[in-house]
């Protein structure tokens, strides 16, 4: 390596990112994702937005599209009415405990509100990902009846 195109600089520690071996780039995932969850969310936007700017990874191609992609929102509604019920998470998948108290509160209202609108029915209930500290939300459940874990 030997350009500021083979790496990418976060708080003062640089991660390669290789070009070589599948192994050696799903290292480097790994590493820079743990990275990036000690970081506030708009510094992990603009962090990504270097790394996808200085790799040739295109999400697009079809056989890795839909490694990324979600449900519709029509799935959603067609596994709903199948009784599967349906939970919010957050709005942008962010690691809730580095949020301050406003960008806590706007994550579960949003992805709340959002569900309810596109359901058209209560969503009363959320499901944490990993790292959240459950007392983040004591004394305010936003709205949620359930909490899983």
């Amino acid at each position: 390596m030997n350009s500021d195109e083979d790496s990418v600089t976060l708080s003062g520690i640089t991660y390669p990112l290789p070009d070589t071996s599948h192994s050696e780039r799903s290292s480097s995932v790994i590493i820079i994702t743990n990275a990036t969850k000690k970081i506030p969310a708009n510094e992990r936007q603009i962090f990504l937005e270097d790394v996808r700017s200085k790799t040739d990874y295109d999400i697009s191609a079809p056989w890795q599209k839909e490694l990324y992609e979600f449900l519709t929102w029509d799935e959603v509604r067609t596994l709903r009415k199948q009784g599967i019920e349906i939970g919010c998470h957050t709005a942008s998948h962010p690691i809730l405990s580095a949020l301050n108290p406003d960008e806590l509160d706007r994550e579960l209202r949003e992805s709340k509100k959002k569900i309810e609108q596109e359901l058209g029915e209560e969503c009363d209930t959320i499901v944490y990902h990993a790292g959240l500290d459950t007392q983040l939300i004591q004394g305010d459940n936003f709205g949620y009846k359930r909490e899983l874990r």
